[in-house]
Parts: C-alpha cells; sequence; structure tokens
C-alpha cells in the first residue's frame, strides 16, 4: 500500500471533506472476539489509515469507539510533507460525546501532538465539562442532541476540513443519514468473525459509487464517494 491512492484527496482546497475509515469482516462485524477492530486488520489496512492521518486534519471517533479502541496517542508522521501541504505537525483528535464522560486517563488526551478537541451538547454535566477542559478544547453545542452538520460546521470553522471519521457504526449511520460524508474508504476483512455488529437504521438510503478497488493479502480495499461528487 503506497500515498498513491490514499493521498488523493479529490476536493477543492476550500472545500470540506469528510471521509469515513472503516473496516468490516465477510459476515458484517467492524470488530473480532476482542470486540476490537485490530483483530480484523493487517499491515496493509493499518499502513492505510495512517496514510490518511497523515493527510487529514482531523479524526474523529465517538465516545465508544475510545473506550473499545484504547486509542494512542496522536503524534506527527512526515512533518515535512505535512508542513508542504499546510497542515499541522499532526492530526486533531475530535471525540463527540454527549455526555463528556470519557476514559481522561487515557495518555491520548495529555500525550498527543496537538490539543484533542471534544464536541459535547448542553445535557453534559458541569464536573465532566471541567475535567474535559483540563487537557482538551471544549466545543459545546446547543440541545441535547448533537446534529452531524452542526459538528462538520464547528470543525471547519477550526480550519479542521480534512476530517477523516473512525468512529463505529451507530454514529457513522448517523453521519450518513444527515448527509455529511463525502467518502467511505470500507476494508473488507476476509474473515468470519461469527457474530455480527448492531444494525443501525439509514432513514434515507442512496447510492454511493466505487471509485477505486485494490486486493492486498486477501484483503479488499474500496473507496466510494456519493454518485453526485462524480459530476
Amino acid at each position: 500500500m503506497t500515498s498513491d491512492w490514499t493521498g488523493r484527496y479529490p476536493w477543492p482546497a476550500d472545500r470540506t471533506w469528510v471521509r469515513v475509515m472503516n473496516a468490516t469482516t465477510l459476515d458484517g462485524s467492524v470488530g473480532g472476539a476482542d470486540g476490537r477492530s485490530s483483530s480484523i486488520s493487517s499491515p496493509a489496512d493499518r499502513a492505510a489509515m495512517a496514510e490518511v492521518r497523515r493527510l487529514s486534519d482531523a479524526v474523529v471517533i465517538g465516545g465508544a469507539t475510545l473506550r473499545a479502541e484504547r486509542y494512542r496517542p496522536l503524534r506527527a508522521a512526515d512533518p515535512d510533507g505535512r508542513r508542504a501541504a499546510e497542515l499541522n505537525a499532526a492530526p486533531v483528535l475530535v471525540v463527540i460525546s454527549g455526555s463528556c464522560d470519557l476514559p481522561w486517563e487515557e495518555p491520548v488526551f495529555t500525550e498527543s501532538d496537538m490539543r484533542p478537541v471534544i464536541i459535547t451538547s448542553g445535557s453534559a454535566s458541569a464536573s465532566h465539562l471541567a475535567r474535559a477542559r483540563e487537557n482538551c478544547d471544549v466545543i459545546t453545542l446547543p440541545g441535547d442532541t448533537l446534529g452531524m452538520g452542526d459538528i462538520v460546521a464547528a470543525l471547519q470553522d477550526r480550519g479542521l476540513t480534512r476530517i477523516a471519521c473512525e468512529a463505529g457504526p451507530r454514529l457513522v449511520a448517523q453521519m450518513i443519514d444527515e448527509d455529511v460524508v463525502d467518502e467511505l474508504d470500507i476494508t473488507f476483512s476476509p474473515v468470519l468473525a461469527g457474530s455480527t455488529s448492531p444494525a443501525h437504521t439509514i432513514t434515507s438510503p442512496r447510492r454511493w459509487n466505487l471509485l477505486e478497488q485494490w486486493v492486498i493479502d486477501g484483503f479488499l480495499f474500496t473507496r466510494y464517494v456519493k454518485d453526485d461528487l462524480l459530476a
């Protein structure tokens, strides 16, 4: 896997692009027996994710993904390349959590090269917000629910326009349903996990177009974009 495909971002410099990165088994699970995506991944899959991160402004996840995957600190990779692309030294970790009740002891909050961002709602408690502000920038959106369009707009206001989303199926389904996703990068792992992930209904199905595909060590790598983006 090289940067030849993952390094291409098909949008103008002044446009926000939301790119979902996801892996799934042949029977539709997003994790192995341990519930983590790493157990259905491969070296090529990890290299693809690293390359997308390398050229992204922000890595977006939900609170559930943070707890399950135990994210490592986001550090600078290829600082010269990022500088040439007018990017910050490292991507910013963005955690979406309505409650703001997160495992603050995780080193991803204290050892990442860029200060993480927490996006939360008006329902978060004062104590959770105070804890979040110790090591993170906190964006509190109005209301008790978080709209995906508002989240993307808040990131765009901070200059974070190349957005890589590594969230779980519930958050991804909401993002697709609210039409904020431009690209789906899906890796099909040649594994039967013996279980399937909880279903999350998309109320407005739409067609996605296959842009590119590769097979490496039995893993199928795909890139899909919305049909109207090919015009």
